[in-house]
């Protein structure tokens, strides 16, 4: 009978202890799992949002804090051409701008393309101050939501930042020259990848920062003035005005076509006055003389 009872209570031990053992080897697979998950996803807050927009109780990260980059790009006409270019360059650097690319030419008919970083927050106030010297003949804006990229570059750096302290400590653990060199071949690697992203952070956040502004400027001798108001008499006088130029510059051309045909007329005067002459005025001199000698006799 004793012996029956000594192998129940084994047999009771003997399972407690499994159960023990799944029950730990669980918890451990769960923090593991999660641990992972943390790992892989470190900035986690941002893409799950579900949560917070079904109770309304917290704003949606992405729509507080979204990367936008801006461009703008402008032709414009003027009249001053050269005073039109030094107020531009008074105007990049009153908006702490600065000039990426400029091209100038042109001889009769000058003309200019600038490319500009202006702060974003000084974008309205740089292109007043650019329209008060010329006339904007064409505009247009557009805008990149690069949002998702920069969170998910940045997502890339914090579960890398987090591999490179793991390899960090396993570097200082680790006894045989074969893991020392595995660990820092990958540590090298990680490293690397780090100042990539990095790298790509830092554009995304000038070009977020700094919006693009692609003027082209065109030298013009006469610049068409938009009226000022939508009445009657203000678009009479405008057009009256735009005829009144129109007819000035036919008469400008007019000169100009006859005065640079001058030579040819030279020469058909040269070529046309001998024929003329022994053709029609010396017959007809002749004419008037003979009958002039008749009459007398």
């Amino acid at each position: 009978m004793k012996r029956r009872w000594s192998l129940f209570l084994a047999a009771v031990l003997i399972l407690a202890m499994i159960l023990c053992g799944c029950s730990a080897s669980a918890e451990e697979s769960a923090d593991y799992y999660e641990a992972e998950q943390m790992v892989e996803i470190p900035n986690r807050e941002y893409y799950d949002t579900s949560s917070t927009a079904a109770s309304g109780t917290a704003p949606n990260t992405l729509q507080d804090a979204r990367k936008l980059i801006k461009r703008v790009d402008l032709t414009i006409r003027t009249e001053t051409f050269d005073e039109y270019l030094s107020a531009l360059d008074a105007a990049v650097v009153s908006s702490r701008g600065y000039v990426e690319y400029s091209d100038i030419g042109g001889t009769t008919q000058k003309w200019a393309q600038y490319t500009v970083r202006i702060p974003v927050e000084h974008l309205d106030s740089f292109l007043e101050a650019i329209s008060q010297k010329g006339v904007i003949a064409g505009k247009s804006t557009s805008q990149e939501d690069v949002t998702l990229q920069y969170v998910d570059t940045e997502a890339h750096v914090t579960a890398l930042r987090t591999e490179e302290e793991s390899l960090l400590r396993l570097l200082e653990q680790a006894e045989s020259v074969e893991d020392i060199i595995s660990i820092q071949n990958r540590l090298s690697g990680v490293r690397y990848e780090i100042e990539s992203y990095e790298s790509q952070l830092r554009t995304y956040d000038n070009l977020v920062d700094y919006a693009t502004v692609t003027l082209y400027v065109d030298e013009t001798s006469h610049v068409q003035e938009v009226p000022g108001s939508d009445s009657v008499w203000g678009q009479i006088g405008a057009n009256l005005k735009e005829n009144l130029y129109g007819i000035g510059q036919f008469f400008r051309g007019l000169f100009i076509v006859l005065v640079s045909a001058l030579p040819f007329f030279l020469l058909i005067a040269v070529i046309l006055l001998p024929i003329l002459y022994f053709t029609v005025f010396r017959p007809r001199k002749k004419r008037k003389a003979r009958k002039k000698n008749d009459n007398i006799k």
